[in-house]
């Protein structure tokens, strides 16, 4: 706790292990069955103005991830046991040295600033590495505490693409599967579900948003295959996320979704909402409640709660949050997103339109 505010990075950078690619893409899209084109269709991703084909916001983290094993480095494969764990892993949670010794861990909260798009091409660097909260607390899974840490994103040409702050609950489980509580959640609010085909080719403007506007509800059934399949593409191969037992020894009901899958389903609701020329600029409140367990089917929920203009830019503030079977599960957080303005005479069928990133 007395180290909050202290820079563990030593100043380096770390790269991420892959020159982002148009596969890597698809693979990250394809759990989550977001087909918004911007992440596969070159020329309408470069007539909109991106480089190339883009990353969803919500994968940024999984092209700075540091490999499991690299040419020339040990093995990390040696124990032949059924649920034995490498020697290293890229997803393992940052420690300072000074924390008592911990044995379980998971992601527990999520906030960005998104400050310029990641296309295919791109190499990624994380720089800096801030003990920003350190939150001692029993919790229903053992005793541990909730470590806060902030870092940057930059590209190949050294711009920052993104701000990144990543809570972790490292503790010591204490032998006991937890069920969550129903009263510490809010209930579900049910609303209307028909998903229909998404017509990229629509353009929702500004203008036309009200306070109070619903987002489409999305579903996405949990199956183990579905689970395997996002850790595979999102490169968190923890085995609270594809085993059974290993998760109900930290005290978890059963193998749950990554937080970087979650983050995507949240990503695909309001994209399809925005449209191909709308931005996402900032992500806070998305704090997991529940564990999002397999055989669950995860909804995502959300509205417009704030319009504002700042520099002829249409902006708004959307709340998002996601319901399993025992309420909310994620959130409620907030997602801010710009749209464009409705041209002069224009219709709802999409018109060229170039998006414009900045820090904010």
């Amino acid at each position: 706790m007395d180290a909050v505010g202290t820079d563990f990075g030593d100043g380096a950078d770390r790269a991420g292990p892959d020159i982002v690619e148009l596969g890597a893409i698809r693979r990250l899209a394809e759990p989550l069955e977001f087909g918004c084109p911007l992440h596969y269709d070159r020329p309408l991703a470069t007539q909109l103005g991106y480089r190339d084909v883009a990353v969803p916001v919500s994968g940024i983290l999984s092209f700075t991830i540091a490999p499991v094993w690299q040419p020339g480095a040990p093995a990390v494969f040696t124990d032949p046991a059924r649920d034995a764990q490498p020697e290293r892993s890229g997803t393992t949670p940052r420690f300072t040295g000074l924390e008592p010794p911990t044995t379980a861990y998971f992601a527990a909260e999520a906030a960005a600033d998104y400050l310029t798009p990641v296309v295919v091409g791109d190499q990624l660097w994380r720089r800096g590495n801030r003990l920003v909260a350190c939150a001692p607390k029993q919790t229903r899974v053992g005793r541990g505490a909730f470590t806060t840490w902030e870092s940057e994103v930059r590209n190949q040409r050294d711009e920052l693409v993104a701000r990144l702050r990543n809570t972790a609950y490292l503790y010591v489980p204490h032998g006991e599967v937890a069920a969550p509580p129903a009263a510490a959640l809010e209930p579900v609010v049910e609303e209307p579900i028909e998903q229909r085909p998404v017509d990229w080719g629509r353009q929702r403007w500004w203008d036309d948003l009200t306070v109070g506007e619903p987002l489409g509800a999305i579903r996405f059934p949990l199956s183990v295959y579905r689970l395997v399949m996002a850790a595979g593409s999102n490169r968190d191969f923890n085995s609270i996320h594809h085993n059974t037992e290993w998760a109900r020894a930290t005290g978890a009901e059963e193998m749950y979704a990554n937080v970087v899958f979650l983050q995507g389903m949240w990503e695909r609701c309001v994209r399809e909402f925005i449209g191909v020329r709308g931005t996402i600029r900032q992500l806070s409140g998305f704090r997991m409640r529940s564990f999002n367990t397999v055989g669950d089917t995860v909804t995502v929920q959300g509205r417009v709660v704030r319009l504002w203009e700042e520099s002829g830019i249409g902006y708004a503030e959307l709340r998002v949050w996601s319901n399993n079977r025992h309420g909310v599960s994620v959130g409620p957080g907030s997602v801010v997103v710009t749209l464009p303005r409705r041209p002069s005479g224009a219709g709802t069928r999409a018109a060229p339109w170039r998006p414009t990133f900045s820090p904010t």
